[in-house]
């Protein structure tokens, strides 16, 4: 069970691995009081991450724990809690935003600034895109300004996503994007001989083995071989479908056999009980799309409306060339976040996650076309 992952013997364990499990206990902490506890592991820990995950989605559930965080944050001492609190908080930038102008202001712009300097400025992007909000907007900028004089990514997923009226303000100019190559079809001429050589090999496999088989001369001329032949075949095949359909008759006797029984057990309880907690195991759905503007909302739609307890739904935009991801971001109100992956297997390079408070079991990946395994 979770709790017993919090006990202190768990997130003190000599063993990285059963820290890391013991701090994601937490991710379903509901009090201020665990919260606190949570934050306490940040200075003894070498997990900042993990925690700033856990603590990241406790804030989004848990308005009196993210009070607790913004408190902590302001009176901690310690560089490395209030780096891990800004990047928890980097999902709540219209709650800080809402600081400004208030006695709290100093402090938003502390933890903004931090937010900044760590590169988790996706989310930033995405405000300043949708609104303007004054002073909070003006500082925001300068702040991100500053950050890409140092910063050659930075600067780049600026240049790629910020607004271009907010990119003149700060001195740059928009990326200009280039429609992905299409695909080649690359002819090999040896596979090509290889198809064309056992397709001949295929025709001519039969009548061969036959005519060896029998001998020409038993037949006297082409017409009455290609006559017996043609009988022989009609045989064969006769056969070969009686002893199909005959076994497919016997599958479905004992198909419906063991549905009767089937029935019955589902008839015992009612399908809720498999809604209980824990009951049935999460899975997660995966997506591949590209190019499919057209039908991708209606497609994440229905798969958004599966009749499961616990699911996510990954989406991932296979380097579209048309409007898909645009798509996607408009119907479903996706924010984009900083990609965040421990690599253990090599694919496309990953731009970005989209995400949306509304519905949380959707993620939404954004990488450069590698087909369809790759995505």
């Amino acid at each position: 069970a979770p709790e017993h992952f919090r006990r202190e013997l768990c997130y003190r364990h000599g063993d990285p691995e059963i820290q890391a499990a013991a701090i994601r206990s937490f991710k379903d902490v509901r009090t201020a009081e665990e919260t606190d506890t949570l934050m306490d592991l940040i200075d003894k820990t070498n997990h900042e991450a993990v925690i700033a995950d856990v603590l990241e989605g406790i804030s989004i559930r848990c308005k009196a724990c993210f009070r607790r965080m913004i408190h902590r944050f302001e009176m901690t001492k310690s560089d490395r809690e209030k780096d891990t609190i800004a990047r928890a908080l980097s999902s709540r930038i219209k709650e800080l935003i809402s600081f400004f102008n208030t006695n709290r202001e100093v402090l938003a712009k502390e933890m903004l600034a931090r937010i900044i300097d760590q590169g988790r400025i996706a989310v930033i992007i995405t405000y300043l895109n949708k609104n303007d909000s004054g002073k909070a907007q003006a500082f925001l900028l300068e702040a991100i300004g500053r950050k890409t004089v140092d910063d050659e990514a930075i600067k780049t997923e600026v240049r790629k996503y910020l607004n271009p009226k907010h990119l003149q303000t700060i001195g740059l100019k928009p990326m200009v994007k280039t429609a992905p190559e299409p695909k080649k079809k690359m002819s090999d001429p040896k596979k090509t001989v290889f198809l064309l050589v056992s397709l001949v090999f295929a025709v001519l496999l039969l009548p061969c083995v036959f005519l060896v088989a029998h001998g020409f001369d038993a037949f006297g001329s082409l017409s009455q071989f290609a006559y017996v032949f043609s009988q022989y075949t009609v045989a064969v095949m006769i056969v070969y479908f009686s002893l199909a359909n005959g076994i497919y008759i016997v599958l479905m006797v004992f198909a419906v056999s063991v549905g009767k029984e089937q029935r019955t057990l589902w008839n015992i309880k009612k399908r809720s009980v498999l809604f209980e907690d824990d009951l049935l195991p999460g899975i997660s759905v995966i997506a591949p799309a590209y190019n499919e503007e057209r039908s991708i909302v209606d497609s994440v739609t229905s798969l958004l409306n599966l009749k499961y307890p616990n699911y996510e739904v990954i989406v991932v935009n296979d380097g579209s060339g048309d409007g898909t991801l645009d798509a996607l971001i408009d119907r479903f109100d996706l924010e984009r976040r900083m990609p965040e992956i421990d690599e253990k297997i090599n694919t496309k390079t990953i731009k970005g996650f989209y995400v949306t408070r509304v519905i949380p079991n959707l993620l939404v990946v954004d990488k450069d076309n590698g087909g369809k395994a790759d995505a």
